[in-house]
């Protein structure tokens, strides 16, 4: 994308598992501003661990985790966040650009990538087209350009 693209900003506030933040904070090109964990925060279920019907001792072991790391940060308060799940919800606001969310759905929207931050930068795609819908008229998983650029100059 041309760097004038770079004009373009947003900003977001979002909630996502530390699994997804891990794969979100790869993106440098945009400022990221990370709350700590909040114990107060649910933590996500994958879909795979509810089609197996363990999401009640997956909540259990989440919540286990995270009675232990408050405890343990009482005493070592830089210690507690270490003992918590991936499914521990972060939150996260964050100023993008047109130029890095091209960049961000082309990886994130894609089949192939994980299942949360499909849905995350899905969502996060899907309510910033509505504003700019001709400056990310391309913007798409690399599974779903090809359709994109047929849909947008077939018009």
């Amino acid at each position: 994308m041309y760097r004038e693209f770079e004009s373009a900003t947003a900003s977001f506030v979002l909630e996502m598992s530390a699994t997804c933040y891990a794969q979100f904070k790869r993106h440098r090109l945009m400022t990221q501003l990370v709350q700590a964990y909040d114990l107060q925060y649910a933590a996500v279920v994958p879909p795979a661990i509810e089609e197996m019907g363990q999401a009640e001792a997956f909540k259990k072991a989440v919540q286990e985790s995270s009675l232990v790391s408050a405890k343990i940060a009482e005493s070592i308060p830089l210690a507690g966040p270490y003992l918590l799940t991936n499914a521990h919800v972060k939150r996260v606001m964050c100023f993008v650009n047109a130029r890095e969310i091209y960049h961000l759905s082309r990886l994130r929207c894609d089949q192939h990538a994980q299942w949360e931050i499909q849905v995350l930068a899905g969502k996060m795609l899907e309510l910033i087209q509505q504003k700019w819908p001709n400056l990310l008229a391309l913007a798409a998983g690399k599974d779903k350009f090809d359709e994109a650029y047929k849909e947008y100059f077939s018009a």
